[in-house]
């Protein structure tokens, strides 16, 4: 089995790098589903926060997901750094999916 180093990743994130949120708590049952299975990418981060874009949004959610004009973003959301799993490879985070959903 492939050793997985989530809790050793000591560096911040950066821009281009995949994100997962770990317990998101929003507004509707079906926004928390989309958020816990799907991989975003980083586009921006602040101080604390960062910007996290993703695709393929359904339509029944898809007004929970901001457009920064001033930036050129749409489809983001922000999140506070604690709050995300990142790595710079998607592949690690598929993992992290996988083991969550056969709670391995």
């Amino acid at each position: 089995m492939k050793y997985l180093k989530f809790f050793e990743n000591k560096e911040l994130p950066e821009i281009g790098d995949c994100a997962l949120v770990l317990d998101p708590n929003h507004f509707t049952e079906e926004l928390n589903i989309f958020l816990k299975n799907k991989i975003g990418k980083i586009l921006e981060i602040q101080k604390l926060s960062v910007f996290i874009q993703y695709e393929d949004i359904p339509r029944d959610i898809d007004h929970y997901f901001q457009y920064f004009k001033d930036r050129g973003y749409k489809d983001c959301r922000s999140y506070v750094i604690d709050k995300i799993i990142y790595s710079k490879s998607k592949e690690e985070l598929e993992y992290k999916l996988l083991t969550k959903k056969y709670n391995i």
